[in-house]
């Protein structure tokens, strides 16, 4: 939540909707959506069930994300390598996605929270 205080000194200095919107609501806010953008990139990526259970792979094999995809292969096909394969493919990319949403979340807590936040 953002503090009460710093929308009140903002709005006794002028500032109106779009200004606290853009240069102070949002900066404060974008710890806590970066962290939520994270879990739902990761949620998405590794999620197995939806998919299966409402298509199943669907018509020639067209709704597979990679969870379903090394499932059917590994467990349902009894070819656990390449079950496995297929899920190790999917961590350097869900790696890369939380490195770079953690490193958002902390440069914007860091420089929102009072601190330098470097040199622009």
């Amino acid at each position: 939540s953002i503090p009460q205080e710093i929308m009140e000194a903002a709005i006794v200095d002028g500032a109106g909707f779009w200004r606290r919107l853009l240069q102070i609501e949002l900066p404060l806010l974008l710890p806590v959506v970066a962290v939520a953008v994270l879990f739902g990139v990761v949620y998405t990526a590794t999620d197995l069930g939806v998919v299966y259970i409402l298509t199943g792979g669907g018509p020639a094999n067209t709704t597979h994300v990679l969870p379903t995809l090394a499932f059917q292969r590994g467990i349902l096909g009894a070819d656990l390598g390449q079950g496995a394969a297929i899920a190790v493919f999917l961590l350097p990319f869900l790696i890369v996605v939380a490195v770079a949403m953690l490193r958002i979340a902390r440069r914007a807590e860091v420089g929102g929270a009072g601190g330098t936040g470097g040199a622009r």
